[in-house]
């Protein structure tokens, strides 16, 4: 008996080193990171006789920035689909061929594509789009992931690391968090809102020095900052903001991040409430950010106020947009609507640790201020358990252990 209960523990670790191997094949043999899903004939992911019940994800490409490429944006997409296998969690799909057949760069937004998938009989659960960016000396990872079977059902997940070399433990992290929130509601239960978020509107200046020491801003299409390149095409800025709205869980929050396949302009869908439109000026010296937030339905501008950004480093910026969710939060409610949420700052003591709310990952840096709805709130610091009473439109700090709690 003990023979075969080893002989089956190897078996089953040569099983996982094949699939890992077989999925590394498809990344060296073409820009085909999984296998192909269709709708013509029946989907063969890369795991054999996988269970049934192991929900399917359909990958499109990762979007990049300007200092990452594209080839650090294969290895991140391949990091996430590695995970999922190596967890048998997911079984991942690329459909790569079929967008690149029916919407390069047509499609009017994220909502005709799902409809387009469910059209075509490609046989998934869930559409996956990520995107790797770099700002700063760190690197930031984002997933965007959308139920193909139920309505306006999303969720994003959001991480930064210090080196591309921890690429692999950034992704099995996400894949993790993903595994807890999938069966959990991801859209807003506190307000019948939806937000749409532009892509920021990227300047870049310097100053040139003319004849007789005279200086004139110039315009520039990119800039380097401290070893890095950004370009106007960098749209990794509004990304940080919607994953800020997204952990608040107050409103329903989208945009265009699928830029290979949607419409510059893309349609924003009917029941958009608000829209978020945001110029960011960057130059060695100085850089802001410019926000305008619009009623969609009453067709008026609610605010319009500039925010100074100390720098571009990739924590600095989620802690901006941390701050900046706050103020356009406080705008948009009403003062009933604003009893039913909080401030939150969380101790000094936290700041190195990865923070958790309700299984929504929060930071594992310093960061400002943020809302949560006014209830009481799990969360979860470094593996260990804590609830905190967040009381209506106050600064709360005070957080209990789990055993604190219940003595409280």
């Amino acid at each position: 008996m003990k023979l075969k209960r080893e002989c089956a523990l190897i078996c089953h670790r040569c099983f996982i080193i094949f699939s890992l191997i077989l999925f590394a094949g498809f990344i060296g043999c073409s820009s085909q990171p999984i296998k192909e899903a269709s709708g013509k004939q029946k989907d063969k992911p890369v795991e054999q006789k996988p269970d049934p019940t192991t929900p399917k994800i359909a990958f499109i490409p990762f979007d990049f920035t300007k200092a990452t490429g594209i080839t650090k944006s294969k290895q991140a997409l391949s990091a996430v689909a590695a995970s999922m296998m190596k967890r048998e969690s997911f079984q991942p799909f690329s459909i790569k061929n079929w967008m690149d057949k029916v919407y390069k760069r047509k499609a009017l937004n994220i909502f005709e594509i799902i409809k387009g998938i469910k059209k075509s009989g490609i046989k998934i659960d869930y559409l996956c789009h990520g995107k790797i960016m770099q700002s700063g000396s760190k690197y930031g990872l984002i997933l965007s992931l959308y139920s193909v079977k139920k309505k306006n059902i999303y969720s994003y997940y959001y991480r930064s690391f210090p080196k591309f070399k921890s690429i692999d433990k950034a992704a099995n992290d996400i894949v993790v968090e993903m595994e807890k929130r999938l069966n959990s509601s991801n859209r807003s239960p506190y307000f019948p809102k939806s937000i749409f978020i532009n892509n920021f509107n990227i300047n870049f200046y310097a100053q040139s020095t003319l004849d007789k020491g005279k200086k004139k801003i110039i315009s520039l299409d990119q800039l380097e900052i401290d070893k890095v390149i950004y370009n106007k095409n960098d749209h990794f800025f509004n990304e940080i903001l919607l994953y800020n709205f997204h952990i608040t869980r107050l409103f329903d929050v989208w945009n265009s991040n699928i830029s290979n396949y949607i419409r510059k302009k893309p349609d924003i869908p009917s029941n958009i409430d608000y829209i978020i439109s945001t110029n960011i000026d960057i130059s060695k010296e100085f850089s802001k950010l410019i926000f305008k937030v619009k009623s969609k339905r009453r067709r008026r501008n609610i605010l319009h106020y500039e925010y100074p950004l100390d720098n571009l480093n990739i924590d600095t910026l989620y802690s901006s947009m941390m701050e900046n969710v706050k103020i356009i939060i406080l705008s948009l409610l009403d003062t009933n609507e604003r009893n039913q949420i909080g401030i939150v700052r969380m101790e000094k003591k936290f700041y190195s640790e990865p923070i958790f709310c309700e299984d929504f990952y929060i930071s594992n840096r310093e960061i400002n201020d943020f809302i949560l709805p006014a209830k009481t709130t799990n969360f979860t610091i470094s593996s260990e358990k804590y609830k905190m009473f967040i009381y209506p439109f106050k600064l709360n700090m005070k957080i209990f252990k789990l055993e604190e709690y219940y003595l409280y």
